[in-house]
């Protein structure tokens, strides 16, 4: 079997990645969050899909979807084009494949600089956050990460994460950081083998009305009523001498 290779996301897997939406996470799918005419235009974002080649067809395996600024910028909820920087079901295991890092749905109007208004992402709580520079500092916001049923325990969660976290090195980033649903062990798992800290916890900051389906049409148009769920708050400071591939641990088996 040939290899996966990573490309960036297009516009008909964002539309593959809404139809199974349900079917991978535990969160309702944000219209407004995803819009991906905005995050494929905009260097602030970093969407990639890991495709496996199968015969005459080239299947989506995975994706990957990032946003990239400083702390102030996620902070008041948006982020300007001219910040650039330098570098310009599911059992726990196969959960830790589909990472809830997803943001609260509230009231966003779909451009870049409404997707990442929320009430609050906790980054009061990163290491550092109190030094007279942390406003400033540049930082990668893993959103959404999700495999393929078919293509779990292939290594394709990894294999995503490693190239987000080397983007971030060649940025200079000071750090990566997301959030997974309180409660996922998988997650939270696959999350330390790659090198990441527990540093916090987000009340409410899931809102999630699916249900368990074998069909994502049915869970999305569910009745039920919404839910708040707190989130843990993941961080890895960025070393310049070290990539993930280097880590020890760095769950390569996945």
């Amino acid at each position: 079997m040939s290899k996966p290779y990573l490309r960036l996301l297009r516009e008909d897997d964002f539309w593959l990645i809404k139809q199974i939406h349900s079917s991978l996470f535990q969160f309702d799918y944000d219209e407004a969050q995803f819009a991906s005419a905005d995050m494929m235009n905009s260097s602030r974002w970093l969407c990639l899909a890991a495709v496996q080649p199968e015969e005459q067809q080239q299947q989506l395996a995975g994706f990957i979807i990032a946003a990239l600024g400083t702390k102030k910028e996620f902070e008041q909820g948006g982020f300007s084009e001219e910040a650039s920087s330098d570098g310009g079901g599911s059992t726990p295991e196969e959960a830790s494949l589909n990472v809830e890092t997803a943001r609260q749905p509230d009231g966003s109007s779909g451009d870049t600089q409404s997707t990442l208004q929320r009430p609050s992402l906790g980054l009061e709580q990163l290491p550092g956050s109190e030094a007279e520079d942390a406003a400033d500092a540049l930082l990668v916001n893993v959103c959404l990460l999700g495999v393929m049923p078919a293509f779990q325990r292939r290594g394709i969660a990894s294999m995503l994460m490693t190239q987000v976290m080397n983007t971030a090195r060649t940025i200079r980033s000071k750090g990566v950081f997301l959030h997974v649903l309180e409660g996922n062990e998988g997650a939270l798992r696959f999350y330390e083998r790659l090198g990441f800290q527990q540093v916090g916890r987000v009340p409410d900051f899931y809102t999630t009305t699916i249900t368990q389906s074998e069909n994502p049409e049915a869970a999305a148009e569910s009745s039920a009523p919404a839910q708040l769920k707190d989130a843990l708050l993941l961080h890895q400071t960025i070393e310049a001498s070290s990539t993930v591939g280097q880590q020890k641990g760095s769950a390569d088996t996945l």
